[in-house]
């Protein structure tokens, strides 16, 4: 009898051992696997988008409008300085939308000039405006609106005609768009 009991005690031992090694295996697993995952920011332009609540528009030219406004937020998170082209006042044109309920409203400008933005890693460039919703009954039914962000590297200086024709077909073809990651938030 006591044969028998100290050979389960010994497989008891065994299978606890097992257990152990197993559960040891595991645990590295788990570690390395979420060090691989943790903190992660995707190498390039981020776009961050924050719409604030409606508001009615009046002006001279303007009866009655309702609008947005929106902060859009590009974040370079890559590992070296970025640049791009855009309009010093009417720099909506460089943001396109995956819907045409929206648009952007521009309230206008006296000086409209081609300009080459440099951001170092890390650094961000903002933007405010307005946007406009041709369709409301549309929107409330939408839930995967995005805005992007058209890229326009060149190393070379472009008049104000030259970036337009630039920026339209890039539109056109829909090339060197970033999207924003997470879809837009209107507060109806």
């Amino acid at each position: 009898m006591r044969r028998y009991i100290r050979r389960d005690g010994e497989n008891s031992l065994k299978k606890i051992s097992k257990m152990k090694k197993v559960i040891f295996l595991l645990s590295l697993f788990i570690l390395f696997s979420s060090c691989n995952t943790v903190n992660k920011k995707p190498k390039r332009i981020e776009i961050k988008v924050d719409i604030g609540n409606k508001i009615i528009y009046q002006s001279f030219h303007v009866k009655r409008k309702e609008l947005y406004p929106v902060k859009i937020i590009l974040i370079n998170n890559t590992d070296s300085a970025q640049q791009f082209w855009a309009m010093s006042c009417s720099w909506e044109g460089s943001f396109v939308f995956n819907s045409d309920i929206i648009s952007f409203f521009n309230l206008g400008c006296d000086k409209d000039i081609v300009i080459n933005t440099k951001l170092a890693s890390g650094e961000i460039k903002t933007y405010n405006g307005y946007l406009s919703i041709s369709n409301e009954l549309n929107l409330r039914n939408k839930t995967d609106l995005k805005l992007g962000f058209i890229l326009i590297r060149d190393n070379i200086s472009y008049s104000e005609s030259v970036f337009s024709k630039v920026l339209h077909e890039k539109k056109r073809k829909m090339e060197d768009v970033i999207w924003c990651d997470i879809p837009l938030n209107f507060k109806l």
